[in-house]
């Protein structure tokens, strides 16, 4: 069958584990470039992932230039460096760093925008054109 990544438990999301399973099979040697890897279908299957989630982390390899696709002929492995991921806003998942509580964040940053500004201000709908101090500050910018 080829390849197939043991995923590392904890809170990220499955697409990340994939790419740093391919990520640590290639950097360790399990990996050669020009490997091929397994359809993506058939690694959904295994994994018990859906496609879409593989399709995602193929998307991601791809960015990193850990793999490359061609249609008809699958997925391989470059011969490349890879490079270093950029923070990915393509989803509104938020980053789960280690050691932050992320609850508490949330709770605080929303405590210091109340004390700017009422929660009335902030929820209703401002002038289109932008309010006279936001077209002050975009004119001289």
């Amino acid at each position: 069958m080829g390849w197939l990544p043991v995923l590392e438990a904890g809170p990220r999301p499955v697409y990340l584990k994939i790419v740093d399973a391919l990520a640590d099979a290639r950097s360790g040697g399990r990996l050669q470039p020009g490997d091929r890897l397994p359809p993506q279908r058939e690694l959904a299957r295994l994994l018990g992932v859906d496609l879409t989630t593989v399709t995602r982390a193929f998307s991601e390899a791809r960015r990193r230039n850990l793999i490359d696709a061609t249609a008809g002929r699958g997925t391989f492995v470059t011969p490349g460096e890879p490079e270093e991921p950029v923070l990915d806003l393509s989803m509104n998942i938020p980053p789960a760093p280690a050691g932050l509580n992320l609850p508490a964040l949330i709770r605080t940053g929303i405590e210091a925008l109340l004390k700017r500004s009422s929660a009335e201000a902030l929820l209703s709908y401002h002038p289109g054109p932008g309010s006279p101090a936001e077209r002050a500050a975009g004119s001289s910018w």
